[in-house]
């Protein structure tokens, strides 16, 4: 099988290399193109192994019905609740409607924002009140005090317990929760899974991975929601606008919390819909691409930042690392110190002299037995600048922008600790940050992942 997803990034390239840009894009905007290709590329990224597609739908047939025995098991709720239909594939609303009316805990009532109400309403026989409003000022009078769910026309809840899992879920602590999603198919069928992070603003920020299934404790949480999107009532723009809110704020103290199950089942028809960032609060630029929005963080400050590198020997390697930073680096206030511990290669030890006398690197020996973490302790408390960059003498800069990338998101007030992405000379994933949970424990994505901003 991974001779054919070999193949899949070949013929990509080929396609990429030979056609004009222009037509290029036309190609990689094809969705029967995109789906060929995800088909051929489709890898698992804790293994790099190919899962054959009837495996993977067999898979998630026995975890959905796993998790209606889990929710079928529940202790009920008994409270109010009201749920907020936003537009979205308004022509399946009336599976929306139904799927709620099956629910074993039943909705109070459900309001359809700026949704015409659907044909031969009567022959659905609701179990609940349909209202419909046409204003913000309609919609804000009509949302009482009570627990409120946030989706899209054409999501469905199938297995009747999703509405009283949300319940349990919410608390009043809590901003809002979320849960999983997947997508359904014109047949009904439940496809491709989609298990969500806990809470991550950069996530959403970027690629706007919560974009319904929504839960406020109240209908004052869903006003606040609304009104930090005044342009449109779009789910992930609501969560975004939440996030920048909040920065704006000197107390960050705020609560979101997940669901793990897959509580909404969106049509197909939705997928890669990606709402363009607002950037009204200046804290960063952006830069969209096919897989969402890159984000720059404000570091017009400058605030110098010392680069330590350790090293024992390794001449050629510490030429490439500093030789590349020099040289590529587009963030002007760094400076470099370099860590000898205990080399004893002549050429390495008299290169490191000369960079230090060019003053080309500030070097620094740690004559000591070698310890990671003692050797940068040492060299961060002879550091000047504001922030510490921790730097492995195999690195070599690929991005001329990458220092600004980090120090904006280091500067930020909810960030303590930055990463970058790393990857080995084949443009395979050295590190794509860890993935928490597997096997009770942690582990990073595997070699045999081809970067995936350089295969389109």
């Amino acid at each position: 099988m991974k001779f054919f997803y070999y193949i899949g990034i070949g013929f990509v390239k080929l396609i990429k290399a030979i056609l004009p840009k222009q037509l290029f894009l036309i190609f990689k905007n094809n969705s029967r193109f995109l789906t060929l290709y995800k088909m051929m590329t489709r890898t698992v990224g804790l293994s790099g192994s190919l899962i054959p597609w009837r495996k993977q739908k067999s898979t998630y047939a026995s975890q959905l019905k796993k998790q209606s025995k889990e929710l079928t098991s529940l202790d009920q709720t008994s409270s109010e609740l009201g749920i907020l239909v936003f537009p979205g594939i308004n022509s399946k609303l009336t599976k929306t409607l139904v799927s709620l009316s099956k629910q074993s805990v039943k909705p109070t009532k459900v309001i359809l924002v700026d949704i015409e109400l659907p044909k031969k309403l009567a022959e659905l026989n609701l179990s609940y009140a349909l209202l419909k409003t046409s204003s913000r000022t309609e919609l804000k009078q009509a949302l009482e005090n009570m627990p409120y769910l946030l989706i899209n026309a054409g999501d469905t809840l199938t297995q009747g317990h999703e509405l009283n899992k949300f319940m349990m879920a919410v608390k009043s602590d809590a901003q809002f929760v979320y849960s999983d999603t997947d997508y359904y198919n014109n047949s009904g069928e439940r496809l491709e899974p989609q298990y969500k992070p806990n809470w991550s603003p950069d996530y959403q920020l970027s690629a706007g991975y919560i974009n319904t299934g929504v839960m406020v404790s109240s209908g004052k949480q869903a006003k606040m929601l609304i009104n930090l999107n005044k342009e449109s009532y779009n789910i992930t723009s609501m969560i975004r606008a939440f996030y920048l809110s909040k920065l704006n704020q000197t107390n960050l103290d705020y609560k979101v919390d997940h669901v793990p199950s897959v509580l909404i089942s969106q049509p197909q028809k939705q997928r890669g819909v990606l709402h363009n960032i607002k950037n009204e609060s200046k804290l960063f630029d952006v830069k969209q691409s096919s897989n969402g929005a890159h984000l720059l963080w404000d570091s017009s400050s400058l605030p110098l930042v010392s680069l330590i590198i350790p090293t024992k020997n390794g001449k050629d390697l510490v030429r490439m690392c500093v030789e590349s930073i020099v040289e590529k680096t587009t963030y002007t206030n760094y400076e470099i110190l370099l860590v000898d511990n205990n080399s004893d290669d002549v050429e390495a030890i008299e290169y490191f002299k000369d960079l230090d006398k060019n003053g080309v690197v500030k070097l620094l020996s740690y004559p000591h037995e070698f310890n990671y973490s003692a050797i940068n302790n040492f060299a961060a408390k002879q550091a000047k600048g504001e922030i510490i960059g921790l730097v492995n003498n195999d690195i070599e800069v690929i991005q001329g922008m990458w220092l600004e990338y980090m120090v904006g998101h280091a500067l930020r007030t909810d960030v303590g600790v930055v990463g970058a992405k790393l990857l080995y000379p084949n443009n395979t994933l050295q590190h794509a940050g860890v993935v928490m949970g597997y096997g009770g424990g942690q582990v990073m994505p595997t070699n045999t992942l081809i970067n995936p901003t350089l295969v389109i």
